[in-house]
């Protein structure tokens, strides 16, 4: 009787779907950083500051990469597997967890709660829950478990058996999440990522292999499958991201060795260069990492790299940005009003006019948080570089995780506060956060009154 209750309880207080993601979100981090503030999650065996609990904990979940502090140098063994714990909630597993919830709890989920559900993770055809859920759980383990088979080659000689896989599965883990943690403060360097590897192609090509394939998103190994591989048979959604990420790939390895050929790269012969740039051009739209040293970077590159973790990786996937279709989309869009064309199209397919304009709109709200975040952190930080600044807001609400040298972790409590926010909301989403608040609002003048049209000049 009193689980009746309950469940019936339940049914009549459940909020919209949008609400429900966030409010999961919250509740996982706030968890996290209950668990990383206490003794045995720190290296040093003592409470740790909530500051930088709560920072991590965020980060982690929202597959970021930004800390206040090394991952290695402060956290325990159980502090690293409470952080990897919470990357792979947060990375892959949220709908896994809602459908285990909600199973735990006795009931089904609503059919829209559903259908929203598996369009936060691309799937807007009439595939089943259960098959997103298989979709995803199945693709991510193949992967990431292939990719610590491989990184154990190179981590076992160098860390011995017991810690070469430990660190072989958390590397992939995180690439594959595109979350941006690494170990490798056991060298003795902080904030030291893969600089220690950088000439490796084993374990960049493999790191590579998994931060891309993490940020293609989980529609796209579907579409994969259901077409053979064939790129003809693809939907125009696959098309679009395989195209575009190549692409971008390409143009920021020429971009990248054009800027540090003869500066952060002086040193290295042309093997070096062109692993250490096709790295870095993988890795600085979605996963954090580094192969070269940052606070080496002219400005130039580090305002490429601003642009590059603005755009981010694939729609439904584990990283954040605009997304690349949100960007070729308004790349389109422009290319069809300066052509006066009328209509964008790409591929023989014609791209909705609401499709562009929820591009439009994303575009201008990350470009509006960026400015009022950057602003007020340079207030807040007044000798700080502008540059800087923008970098790690960017790479917070981008969910990158890179930095430009140690400034995150140089930022007073107030900026860090910001920061965790911005990497919530790059998680979360712009629209989803957006929607949740006014879920349940309607305009019935809008519905019921047609307002006269009129032309305002602009540009």
């Amino acid at each position: 009787m009193k689980k009746d209750s309950f469940k019936l309880r339940l049914r009549k207080n459940r909020t919209s779907s949008l609400s429900m993601i966030i409010m999961l979100y919250v509740t996982i981090i706030f968890l996290g950083s209950l668990l990383l503030s206490l003794p045995i999650s720190s290296a040093n065996k003592q409470w740790s500051n909530y500051t930088d609990a709560l920072f991590t904990a965020t980060s982690a979940t929202c597959v970021t990469g930004l800390v206040t502090v090394d991952t290695y140098m402060q956290w325990s063994m159980f502090g690293q597997i409470v952080i990897l714990f919470l990357i792979e909630t947060g990375g892959i597993g949220l709908m896994t967890a809602i459908a285990m919830l909600t199973r735990s709890f006795g009931f089904r989920l609503r059919f829209k709660d559903r259908k929203f559900l598996m369009e936060s993770v691309g799937f807007k055809d009439k595939s089943g829950f259960k098959h997103v859920v298989l979709t995803i759980l199945i693709g991510s383990a193949i992967f990431e478990t292939l990719g610590a088979a491989i990184l154990c080659i190179r981590f076992i000689p160098d860390f011995g058996v017991s810690r070469g896989i430990y660190f072989s599965i958390f590397h992939s883990i995180s690439a594959f999440c595109n979350a941006g943690f690494d170990l490798m403060g056991y060298y003795g360097t902080e904030y030291a990522s893969f600089t220690m590897y950088a000439h490796d192609p084993l374990v960049i090509i493999t790191l590579s292999v998994l931060i891309f394939t993490g940020g293609l998103g989980f529609i796209v190994w579907d579409d994969f499958v259901n077409s053979r591989f064939k790129f003809k048979d693809m939907r125009l959604h696959t098309q679009i991201m395989l195209m575009g990420s190549v692409t971008l790939i390409i143009m920021s390895m020429f971009f990248l060795y054009l800027l540090e050929f003869d500066n952060a790269l002086a040193d290295e012969s042309f093997g070096n260069k062109l692993l250490s740039v096709f790295f870095q051009a993988i890795t600085a739209r979605t996963a954090g990492f580094n192969a070269i040293d940052m606070a080496k970077l002219n400005e130039s590159s580090l305002i490429y790299t601003i642009f590059m973790m603005f755009i981010g990786a694939g729609p439904g996937s584990t990283a954040g940005g605009i997304k690349v279709t949100t960007f070729i989309i308004v790349a389109l869009g422009t290319i069809s009003l300066v052509s006066r064309n009328g209509e964008i199209t790409l591929n023989q397919k014609k791209i909705t006019r609401e499709t562009l304009n929820q591009a439009l709109a994303i575009v201008v709200a990350f470009f509006i948080i960026i400015f009022i975040f950057t602003t007020t952190i340079l207030w807040l930080e007044p000798e700080k570089e502008m540059v800087d600044v923008m970098f790690e807001v960017v790479s917070a609400v981008g969910t990158v995780g890179m930095t430009s040298g140690l400034v995150t972790a140089s930022f007073g409590l107030v900026s860090k506060l910001l920061l965790i926010l911005l990497m919530f909301i790059g998680r979360v989403g712009i629209l989803t956060i957006v929607l949740s608040v006014t879920a349940g609002t309607k305009n019935k003048a809008n519905e019921t009154v047609i307002l006269p049209e009129e032309n305002i000049m602009v540009g």
